[in-house]
């Protein structure tokens, strides 16, 4: 660090009790003068869901399990973001003092994410993928001010079968959720019907992966939420996305948004990834039997409803 004091510095992160022991032995370790905790940029959290679950011949359960537990890893953020505050509060900039530098280093001490998703990830990855990760990333949408990063595992992106790839759901995830790059994150208040109540969560299936890499535990929910959403606005003000995923498995879902703020805004394009079922995936044979589609809206574009299709994420873009 006083070769390079532009240097981030992560620090590797667990659970709550881990984290305080780190944070506690690095207070005693360390003179003020060397940053102790204000050395830190970053703490690093891993989060997986869906231990040893099927890849593509799972029950109508285990895909909602997958999902139930895909939104408790907000659960997850919320604890570390609360464990992370009173460090934030007693936060001095590093370096100026003994250094003679200006201040370098974050205001915060901001999240990064490593590791996230599924855990059957060397496996094949079918349109369930993409509706768990969208819920991830709305998560990391809802908590920009404290995610600065988040490294979904590179297998579940693209795949490869001898000399060909495999462009997998979450691929196309990505790319449906690009249009939100570059803007500011807003709040978003989903309120929709909640689906299949009951204990289906189950810790054991939304641990980290153990041994070196083990990450905080995902919080199952009783219940899940029939939709997830997040929103983006451009600095000028005049573009607004919306990302929104049904994740119902077989009902689809009218969304009317309301926005709050004034103005009259209009849907400019409207995208979605679907698949005809939910364990659909691409393969080299049929590369393209999971994709994004651009749709037509149907009625008027200022009245800000749409209908989303079972099992499907969908992407608007809406300008004054």
């Amino acid at each position: 660090r006083p070769l390079d004091p532009k240097t981030k510095l992560i620090a590797a992160g667990g659970d709550n009790e881990w984290n305080q022991r780190f944070f506690d032995k690095l207070k005693r370790c360390m003179s003020p003068n060397f940053g102790g905790p204000d050395l830190v940029d970053y703490l690093s959290q891993i989060y997986y869901t869906g231990q040893n679950l099927p890849d593509v011949d799972y029950s109508d359960e285990q895909y909602y399990r997958v999902l139930q537990n895909s939104f408790g890893v907000e659960g997850g953020i919320a604890t570390v973001d609360a464990f992370l505050k009173p460090l934030d509060a007693a936060r001095q900039p590093w370096g100026i003092n003994w250094l003679h530098l200006p201040e370098i280093g974050t205001p915060t001490i901001q999240l990064a994410i490593l590791e996230w998703g599924t855990v059957h990830f060397m496996q094949r990855q079918t349109m369930r993928e993409a509706v768990a990760h969208a819920i991830f990333l709305d998560r990391f949408h809802k908590w920009a001010a404290r995610v600065s990063m988040a490294s979904v595992f590179l297998n579940m992106v693209v795949q490869s079968q001898g000399d060909r790839l495999i462009l997998t759901p979450t691929y196309h995830l990505y790319d449906l959720y690009l249009p939100h790059r570059g803007k500011q994150s807003v709040p978003v208040d989903v309120d929709c019907p909640r689906i299949l109540g009951g204990g289906l969560a189950r810790p054991e299936d939304s641990k980290g992966s153990g041994g070196a890499v083990a990450g905080s535990d995902v919080k199952d929910l009783p219940e899940l939420p029939m939709l997830s959403a997040s929103a983006s606005l451009a600095e000028d003000g005049n573009e607004l996305v919306v990302t929104v995923t049904n994740c119902h498995l077989t009902e689809p879902a009218r969304v009317a948004l309301a926005i709050v703020g004034g103005g009259q805004w209009r849907i400019a394009s409207l995208r979605t990834l679907s698949a005809q079922s939910v364990r659909d995936h691409n393969t080299v044979e049929n590369p393209d039997r999971v994709g994004v589609h651009a749709r037509r809206v149907e009625g008027d574009p200022e009245s800000l409803v749409v209908m989303l299709d079972p099992h499907s994420v969908s992407a608007l873009v809406l300008k004054r």
